[in-house]
């Protein structure tokens, strides 16, 4: 199975504390209790890439479709919407320098605490088996 997610994990973990002293950055989606800002960004989906699929390496993974997505949350009191959006800016760039294409970039309301902002980020890419992405 192609799984290039703990290489992109690093590099925009890396990038994120490197303008944020403070930020906690997680693969996973944990408790409430992770520090602000935070931010959850993980692969939601990896499948073989059909298209590229020819009938002689049936068993044979060459290409897969990925998504990824990131969760970012702030609760500063004054500037949080600003906090989200330099997060997702900073997350965007690392994701475009490795050949991935943004699907989704929202402000979603955050029903189990309204002063908490969040802001959801979807990529989507195609990687080979040499590491190598695609954005078609």
């Amino acid at each position: 199975m192609i799984d290039i997610e703990n290489i992109l994990f690093t590099k925009v973990a890396t990038a994120l504390r490197a303008e944020f002293s403070t930020i906690f950055v997680s693969g996973d989606v944990t408790a409430e209790s992770a520090p602000y800002p935070r931010v959850f960004f993980y692969e939601l989906s990896n499948q073989i890439a059909e298209r590229h699929m020819s009938s002689r390496d049936i068993n044979d993974e060459q290409f897969v479709d990925l998504l990824y997505e990131a969760q970012i949350y702030s609760n500063k009191t004054s500037g949080k919407k600003a906090e989200t959006k330099a997060i997702a800016a900073i997350i965007n760039e690392v994701m475009q320098e490795h050949g991935f294409r943004r699907i989704f970039n929202q402000p979603l309301e955050n029903l189990n605490n309204a002063t908490i902002a969040r802001r959801v980020l979807r990529w989507v890419g195609v990687a080979s088996d040499e590491g190598i992405i695609y954005r078609r």
